[in-house]
């Protein structure tokens, strides 16, 4: 069922997120670097992203400047 969501069939067609529990191999394949960007600007986005631990930045950039920091997230407490 997975395999089918993920890559789609004649009958479903392919999904660009699984949600869900998961398992250890799920999460780990979820979880992304220290100052990685997952979402560029300008760029469009179809996915939903959940904080379960550790910080995200949120900043724009402009060419020859300084990144603006526009918010700072936490996971929910």
């Amino acid at each position: 069922a997975v395999g089918a969501l993920a890559y789609g069939t004649q009958r479903i067609g392919r999904v660009d997120v699984i949600t869900g529990p998961g398992n250890a191999w799920v999460a780990e394949a979820k979880r992304y670097n220290k100052d990685q960007v997952i979402i560029k600007q300008d760029e469009l986005n179809t996915k939903m992203y959940m904080i379960q631990s550790g910080r995200v930045r949120v900043e724009k950039k402009a060419e020859g400047k300084d990144p603006l920091v526009l918010t700072t997230m936490d996971p929910p407490k």
